[in-house]
């Protein structure tokens, strides 16, 4: 029997009653239940494709039946306080619509969460796997984040969506799930027509010339085909069976995707002087050496106030995301 056909199996099992027991902090893959999903305005029940919101068909239209799709929450927050609510809010406006039209929905936890947590967690919540290890930083974790899931799963995923811990979901994703993309927020942009929900920083969120990008590092969604380029530090997009299904974009206001599609490659960057030397511009370098295209693309979220003594700039929170201020860089 295949992972999925297995977790297929429990989660039918356990749709009446769904409090799965909790494995240990090594990985091992917990049982799956699919919940019955309770809305102020309705019911949803997996599966059925009807939901209260009618705007769930129209954002994950390119998703197939047959689409295996892995969360990997990775950070370093351990307040339960703030992760519980985070994640409640993903499985409500991420993992619940993905489940009604793809094939499987996997989740894996990638946090120093103590053992209490994790079993508070999954009493209430989907998530398959519980990773807890030290890394030399959040690219590296994340990174090893990938391995342990795949080391337990096999390489069967479509997409893979990368959160953090601390960032909450306030509407339902919305997004094209293209496959010859990585879908992003940009940290600093130039010739798009973009809004809030586009943008990580909203008070410097144009500051490039046109033609040019800064990725977000804090959440994206990654075709199966990108993962490497995406998650690997030393690994490349640049083996043939991974430059197959990618083309250079456009960069025009007047496309389709307004100016909001780039190929990124060393030419190209080496060009745009907005790239700075901080996380995002070491990502954004990186995608660039593999040469993969990007989508910048509408995340409806917000982070959490940070830890004591961290992020000051963002202690007294962030803004509000909107999907209608548009404008121009």
């Amino acid at each position: 029997m295949s992972l999925v056909e297995s977790l297929q199996e429990k989660a039918d099992a356990n749709l009446s009653s769904r409090l799965p027991r909790i494995s240990s902090q090594t990985g091992i893959v917990l049982k799956l239940a699919i919940p019955l999903l309770v809305f102020s305005t309705g019911i949803f029940a997996y599966g059925t494709g009807q939901h209260p919101h009618t705007s769930l068909v129209r954002p994950l239209k390119q998703i197939m039946e047959n689409d295996q799709i892995a969360i990997l929450v990775s950070g370093l927050d351990p307040r339960e306080n703030v992760v519980l609510p985070a994640l409640q809010s993903l499985h409500k406006y991420v993992t619940t619509p993905l489940w009604a039209v793809s094939g499987l929905v996997y989740v894996s936890m990638c946090d120093p969460l103590t053992e209490q947590a994790q079993k508070n967690i999954q009493e209430r919540i989907q998530v398959d796997a519980f990773f807890n290890y030290a890394a030399e930083d959040q690219v590296r974790r994340l990174e090893t984040c990938l391995e342990r899931t795949l080391e337990l799963t096999g390489d069967i995923f479509s997409f893979f969506i990368r959160v953090r811990p601390d960032m909450f979901w306030i509407d339902m994703i919305s997004l094209p799930f293209a496959r010859d993309a990585i879908m992003v927020r940009s940290r600093r942009i130039g010739g798009a027509r973009v809004t809030s929900q586009h943008v990580s920083w909203s008070q410097e969120h144009c500051g490039c010339s046109s033609g040019c990008v800064v990725v977000d590092d804090q959440l994206a969604v990654v075709p199966k085909e990108m993962k490497d380029a995406y998650f690997y530090i030393t690994k490349r997009a640049s083996s043939p069976e991974n430059q197959i299904s990618i083309s250079p974009g456009t960069h025009n206001l007047t496309d389709a995707d307004e100016g909001r599609r780039f190929f990124l490659s060393e030419s190209t960057v080496s060009s745009c002087t907005c790239i700075p030397d901080w996380p995002e511009g070491i990502l954004t370098k990186r995608l660039a050496s593999g040469g993969v295209s990007i989508m910048v693309s509408p995340f409806s979220v917000m982070l959490a106030p940070p830890k004591l003594g961290r992020s000051e700039f963002r202690a007294a929170g962030v803004d509000f995301r909107r999907d209608d201020d548009w404008r121009v860089c």
